[in-house]
């Protein structure tokens, strides 16, 4: 079996597997170890990341909304102040 991503042979693991792995999400199908550890891997701890940061300014925008000593205001493409 080839790697979608380099295209070379899948070989077997230090278990003996030679599946490869998913390689999503940078594509569909099964990859070598190599490309699971170069590109995979931290392609999903970054998605993963990227969903903890917007999960917690999602909480912090909610308490900002909530508190009496700010006020949110969104200012438009043209520079205009929208309360």
């Amino acid at each position: 079996m080839d790697c979608v991503i380099c295209g070379e042979v899948i070989g077997a693991d230090k278990h003996g597997w030679d599946g490869g792995a998913n390689a999503e999400p940078i594509a569909e199908g099964q990859c070598c170890w190599r490309c699971d550890e170069a590109f995979v891997l931290p392609r999903r701890i970054e998605d993963a990341m990227r969903e903890q940061r917007q999960e917690i300014l999602n909480n912090r925008m909610e308490l900002l909304k909530k508190s009496k000593h700010f006020e949110l205001i969104h200012i438009d493409e043209n520079g205009e102040v929208k309360k």
